[in-house]
């Protein structure tokens, strides 16, 4: 899932149990693209989760211009848990 240089991607760390369906945990990981020539990629890892879907990646406007970037996934079995993470709040002053 991309969007305006911020990728994000779920990856199965392994069962959690015996079980003959799919039952792994997985974590999260979110990829963010330098804004400038020279500086480095930023990753992130967001885990344990089980049974996660991604639902979306979007840009949201705030006021003075500014905007936020929000990850919206699902997790868990029943009932499944619906939650979103700003990912601006997630990078790192310099």
């Amino acid at each position: 899932m991309n969007s305006f240089g911020y990728s994000a991607f779920s990856i199965c760390d392994g069962e959690s149990l015996p079980l003959e369906m799919c039952n792994c945990t997985d974590s999260i990981y979110i990829v963010i693209e330098p804004e400038e020539l020279g500086e480095d990629y930023e990753l992130y890892r967001i885990g344990y989760f089980y049974n996660v879907d991604l639902i979306s990646l979007e840009r949201t406007d705030k006021e003075n211009f500014e905007y936020d970037f929000e990850l919206t996934f699902e997790h868990g079995k029943y009932p499944r848990k619906k939650e979103k993470i700003s990912l601006n709040e997630m990078k790192l002053e310099k």
